[in-house]
């Protein structure tokens, strides 16, 4: 599929055309004919819209340029009328007639600058009339100030020209021009003016004047229409540095959204910021480096969702750039967009062994370059906070590690000496001695040292293991067996008031304790010493141990295998 897909990279020829010619973004590399290219480059359907919006803004800016020139030319046909000194019935009439002309022309240009962009077919229609009533104000003009002798008179001519040229470019002006001369010419021999006694006369006139204004309009037009291209140009630059300005603002929000230290959240932004960009659709493809097979792992639904999770995926593992597959990529990769219900497609690495891929879906042809390096950025900053995120989360695991370790104990997992201490300082806050009972459990494993020596360390690990195992299968869920070291066990539960409950606990244990173990190269036998202390109020966490301790060493001086209860007649202090 290589040969069918752009990669960026520098400039390319193909069949003598320089396919993609752009200074900030590598071209396309396709092996298609001369004839294929020019229809595949075609100008995208956004673009095209952005030049027909652009033509016409500024076909409104020389409209209300045109609107001015009409005002004069009603101030001054007003005034031809006026400074004559009278006003006789024609001139009344010629005054009413400039009015009602000229008002009509201002509807006209209003209608049209209004209802013209929703409604194409209608702006064409009204542009017709207008070129048709600026020919009617400019002739009334032109016979109001005499334009035989009046030179400034044929500067109204100007008016319809222009219209035409800025409504239809060259035929337009040319129509209104061919429409304005004969209409001069044929009204002005049907009045009989001065400038009209002869025939002759009148035709040879008309040709110079009207060839002169030729003259004039032709380079002024011209050099109209070169600037009307120029704002086209500079409004095309604004609209594109609009665009990228507003794409870099989602970049920089999607950015800020990536600062979690959650990869998770990393990769919805990257998605989100993606969508915003402009792109249909977006997906991130991971690479498992085990079974070396693509595996799909985020996504924001749209185009392109069928699409095999190593689709585009592969090339950019194999060239570490970013490939982009639309319709300048050849018959083969048309037919895939086809199948796959997508107009392009782009993928691009996030992590520098490119094992995690970002893809890109568009329902465009032709993929918006522009759109496309942009989302390289965010892609760049998603790596940055990827890499970030997976620090802080190899930083979190082993500081949970160590906190795990520094509470537990390594051999059995159970909590160790600091952890049940807290626990029972905990307990201790929150338990009342008047309805509920915290019972300590203390146990000492007899015949322990013996089976250690004899079977070895292994077969005592082993040991240690299954007790703690055995230990916590008897006891309530809601209590905590702990490991102090050695073969020193605490069971710290709560429970109703009074001693039942943990001496029947703690004849379980002894129960459960004794049971053979079977360990490499024979059977362990071993027993247990239990003390059982009760708090009570006012009983501290270090005075509730040492009665549970004293008594654990009574039972194992009466010979093991049994509890014993603190009631009080005990002491504390160990013979």
């Amino acid at each position: 599929m290589l040969h069918q897909i752009a990669k960026f990279g520098g400039p390319s020829r193909e069949n003598g055309f320089l396919l993609n010619a752009d200074p900030l973004i590598a071209d396309t590399q396709c092996c298609m004919s001369g004839s294929e290219i020019a229809a595949s480059v075609a100008t995208p359907i956004a673009a095209a819209e952005t030049r027909a919006r652009t033509g016409m803004v500024s076909e409104r800016i020389i409209d209300r340029a045109l609107l001015a020139v009409r005002l004069i030319l009603g101030l001054v046909l007003l005034g031809s009328v006026v400074l004559r000194g009278q006003i006789s019935e024609t001139a009344t009439t010629t005054l009413v007639l400039g009015g009602v002309v000229f008002a009509l022309i201002v509807a006209i240009n209003l209608a049209t600058n209004r209802f013209g962009a929703r409604a194409p077919h209608l702006r064409s229609f009204l542009g017709v009339f207008q070129i048709g009533a600026d020919v009617v104000l400019a002739l009334m003009v032109m016979f109001a100030l005499e334009a035989e002798s009046t030179p400034l008179a044929w500067v109204a001519l100007m008016l319809p020209v222009t219209t035409g040229w800025n409504r239809f470019a060259g035929k337009g002006a040319g129509g209104a021009w061919l429409a304005a001369s004969i209409s001069y010419v044929a009204l002005g021999l049907n009045l009989g003016t001065a400038a009209a006694t002869e025939t002759s006369n009148t035709l040879y006139l008309a040709y110079q004047q009207l060839f002169a204004v030729l003259l004039i309009a032709v380079p002024a037009l011209y050099l109209g229409s070169h600037f009307r291209q120029e704002i086209e140009k500079a409004h095309d630059a604004y609209a594109v540095a609009e665009r990228r300005a507003d794409q870099l603002h989602q970049v920089t929000v999607a950015a800020r959204s990536m600062g979690s230290e959650n990869e998770s959240a990393v990769y919805e932004s990257l998605l989100q910021g993606a969508k915003s960009i402009g792109f249909a659709g977006a997906d991130v493809v991971r690479l498992n480096p085990t079974t070396n097979l693509w595996a799909i792992g985020h996504s924001v639904h749209g185009l392109g969702h069928a699409a095999p999770a190593g689709f585009l995926a592969e090339e950019v593992a194999g060239s570490r750039e970013s490939v982009v597959l639309d319709q300048t990529s050849g018959v083969a990769a048309c037919q895939q967009l086809h199948d796959l219900g997508v107009g392009s497609a782009a993928a691009i690495r996030v992590d520098d062994q490119a094992r995690i891929v970002l893809r890109v879906w568009s329902d465009d042809a032709v993929t918006d370059r522009e759109s496309l390096a942009v989302c390289e950025a965010l892609v760049a900053q998603a790596g940055v906070s990827l890499a970030a995120a997976g620090v802080f989360q190899e930083v979190t695991k082993r500081s949970e590690e160590l906190a795990y370790q520094a509470n537990h104990d390594v051999l059995t997992g159970l909590p160790n000496r600091l952890n049940v201490v807290g626990r029972i300082d905990s307990w201790l806050e929150i338990f009342d001695p008047a309805t509920e009972t915290i019972a300590l459990l203390f146990l000492d494993l007899d015949g322990f040292k013996a089976a250690n020596d004899r079977y070895g360390h292994e077969a005592g690990d082993q040991v240690l293991r299954i007790v703690a195992e055995r230990l916590k299968s008897i006891t309530p869920k809601s209590g905590v067996v702990a490991r102090l070291g050695g073969d020193e066990f605490v069971v710290l539960v709560a429970g109703p008031p009074g001693a039942g409950a943990p001496v029947a606990l703690g004849n379980a244990v002894c129960a459960r304790v004794k049971e053979p173990i079977a360990v490499a190269g024979g059977i362990a036998n071993i027993r247990a010493s239990v003390g059982v202390a009760v708090h009570e109020a006012g009983t501290t966490r270090d005075v509730l141990i040492d009665r549970a301790d004293v008594c654990m060493y009574l039972a194992k001086r009466k010979g093991g295998d049994r509890i014993e209860i603190f009631d009080g007649s005990q002491s504390l202090v160990r013979a």
